[in-house]
């Protein structure tokens, strides 16, 4: 909601799985030019960072594994502790818990399609961003 209303600096990015927004960033599912294939190189390369981090915390924090049978409020005030622990742990220079480290295959994920309509002013948004930062 403070996206859409534009009380949010900045943009998320989601996978194909969600309608492109003016304020939510997916892959294009069909390129056709240049810059379309860098913003997707672009794209994947930041979600799989977060991605990658959503694990570390998942792993160093078991209850963000598992549905939490919380308030969205409360829910949302323990994955930012996970967050300030978690940082916490990298300033102090603690060793991330055993198997911690190993590589997680990306390609494993399965990646649904978003199938509903599409959003012409999201998609033009994301094109006049693909316009100013990838041609």
């Amino acid at each position: 909601m403070m996206y859409e209303q534009r009380q949010l600096p900045g943009c998320l990015l989601g996978d194909g799985c969600y309608p492109q927004l003016q304020y939510l960033f997916t892959p294009i599912r069909n390129r056709q030019t240049i810059a379309e294939e860098r913003y997707n190189k672009a794209h994947i390369a930041t979600r799989n960072t977060v991605e990658r981090l959503n694990g570390i915390l998942k792993r160093r924090f078991g209850c963000l594994s598992k549905k939490l049978a919380t308030k969205l409020s409360t829910t949302l005030l323990i994955i930012s502790a996970c967050a300030v622990l978690h940082n916490i742990a990298i300033f102090r220079y603690e060793e991330l818990p055993q198997n911690l480290e190993e590589e997680f295959d990306y390609n494993q994920i399965v990646q649904q399609e978003y199938n509903g309509p599409p959003n012409v002013y999201g998609n033009i948004i994301r094109s006049e961003f693909i316009i100013r930062h990838f041609q």
